[in-house]
Formats: structure tokens, C-alpha cells, sequence
């Protein structure tokens, strides 16, 4: 990316690719664990279940701004930039 990119596009390009990995590894770490691991990784992760929640609904808050943020922003910007814009609000959204 360019200087002149602005900042909410790189932060959405940032959150997609974040969002990716941590669904990949998230995959692959559901795909190989058998049923005791999983039970006693949910065990140990319930204690911490409300500072979970607060993240999840925190980072959801951050992404909607950040989609409202880029959207205001379609209007101004060139015609050749808006599809690539629109795209990444709809990865944005998807990785969300």
C-alpha cells in the first residue's frame, strides 16, 4: 500500500488479514482436536467467558465503525478506488 492510502484502509486491510489467520487457526485447531481436548480447553476458557463476550462485542463495535467509516468515504473517492473500497467492506464484514 501507498503513503496516500488512508488510514481506515489500511486498518481494514489489517483486520481482514487478522480475522483470516485467527479463523485458519481456529480450523485447523477445531480439525485435528479430539472431544476431550476440546471439552477441557472449554472448561478452562468458561472462567474468562465475560471478559470474552466484552472483547467479541468491542472488536464487532470497532468493525461496523470502521465499515461506516470507508462507505462515507466511497462517494469522495475515484471511481477506479470505489470498487476496491466497496470490496473491502464486504471482507471486512465477512472476516467479522
Amino acid at each position: 500500500m501507498s503513503a496516500a492510502t488512508p488510514i481506515t484502509i489500511r486498518l481494514a486491510t489489517s483486520w481482514i488479514i487478522a480475522g483470516s489467520l485467527y479463523l485458519t487457526l481456529t480450523y485447523f485447531m477445531m480439525y485435528f482436536s479430539i472431544e476431550e481436548n476440546i471439552i477441557g480447553l472449554a472448561k478452562k476458557e468458561d472462567d474468562g467467558a465475560a471478559i470474552i463476550l466484552l472483547i467479541t462485542v468491542l472488536a464487532a463495535i470497532a468493525s461496523l465503525v470502521a465499515i461506516v467509516m470507508i462507505l462515507a468515504s466511497v462517494n469522495i473517492a475515484p471511481s477506479s478506488d470505489a470498487g476496491h473500497r466497496i470490496g473491502i467492506v464486504l471482507a471486512t464484514y465477512a472476516t467479522s
